[in-house]
C-alpha cells in the first residue's frame, strides 16, 4: 500500500505501478533486495544518472550510513551474546537524515 501511494506521486502508469508493486513486494524474493539504477529503469521507474558532484554527494552519505550501521562488519549473533543466550541486543536497522543534520532510525532491540 505504501508503495502504491509513493509511486502514484511520480506520475507512473497505473499499469506499470502494478508491475513495480508485484516486483517489490514477492517477485523479487525479499523486501531488502537492492534495486540498481539500471533495474529501476528497466522496471518503469523514473531515474536520473548523477553528475559527478552529485554522486560524490551520494557516495559520502553511503559510506556514513555505512560507519553507522557497521554495514562492512560481518554481523555474528554469537559475538553479540557471547555463551550468555539471554543477553539483549540492538541494531540500527534503517537510517533517515534531514537536511537541517537530524537523523532518525529504527533500532531493532532483542531482550
Amino acid at each position: 500500500m505504501l508503495s502504491r501511494k509513493l509511486l502514484l506521486q511520480t506520475g507512473i502508469a497505473e499499469t506499470d505501478i502494478d508491475k513495480i508493486v508485484a516486483f517489490l513486494c514477492s517477485e523479487s524474493g525479499s523486501h531488502d533486495y537492492t534495486i540498481h539504477r539500471r533495474e529501476a529503469g528497466l522496471l518503469g521507474l523514473p531515474i536520473e544518472k548523477p553528475n559527478d558532484t552529485f554522486y560524490t554527494e551520494i557516495k559520502n552519505l553511503y559510506d556514513d550510513f555505512a560507519i553507522e550501521m557497521l554495514l562492512t562488519e560481518r554481523w555474528d549473533i554469537l559475538r553479540e551474546i557471547g555463551k550468555n543466550r539471554s543477553l539483549s541486543y540492538s541494531n540500527k536497522r534503517s537510517i533517515i537524515e534531514s537536511t537541517s543534520g537530524q537523523a532518525y532510525y529504527f533500532q531493532q532491540k532483542v531482550n
